[in-house]
């Protein structure tokens, strides 16, 4: 016999005692089962830790998009608030063209009836100015101030030269 046929036979290898292997099989059961409830139990804590940083994860999460949309809030608001601001600008500026416009027509009309008074005068007097011509010119400028008459001193009026 060789030394592969004496190990690879029945009989050649004592037969294990039935309690042994029962026992065994026992041990391995209890084993699997200890292993198990050690998961189990290890387990409940990893998933309850699993399940509360979860629950974090969802609560920095809904902060995150309440504060998300809080800043969508706000740059709405601004951007309505410039809106606003624009169209407010938008409008003095149209009231000040306007005011312009009219304060120009006003004008004109002013100096047109006045040219139109000069007009009316003979000849001769087209070429001077009276001290009323002098004033209604003045009225006429916005924002001119009144001014004093010039009255000449005695040493003027000696040298004014008479026309």
């Amino acid at each position: 016999m060789s030394a592969f046929e004496s190990i690879s036979t029945p009989a050649a290898q004592p037969a294990p005692a039935p309690a042994t292997a029962v026992t065994v099989n026992v041990g391995r059961r209890h084993g699997i089962i200890a292993a198990v409830c050690c998961l189990v139990l290890a387990g409940g804590g990893y998933w309850e830790g699993r399940v509360d940083g979860s629950a974090r994860y969802e609560a920095e999460h809904a902060r995150f998009e309440t504060y998300i949309a809080d800043e969508r809030d706000k740059a709405a608001t601004e951007k309505a608030r410039q809106a606003d601001a624009l169209r407010d600008v938008q409008a003095a500026s149209d009231l000040r063209a306007e005011q312009s416009a009219t304060a120009t027509t006003d004008l004109q009309g002013r100096i047109d009836v006045y040219v139109a008074q000069l007009q009316r005068r003979p000849v001769s007097d087209r070429c001077t100015l009276t001290d009323a011509d002098l004033h209604g010119l003045r009225d006429l400028s916005p924002g001119a101030a009144p001014r004093a008459r010039h009255r000449p001193t005695a040493a003027a009026r000696d040298t004014e030269v008479v026309r």
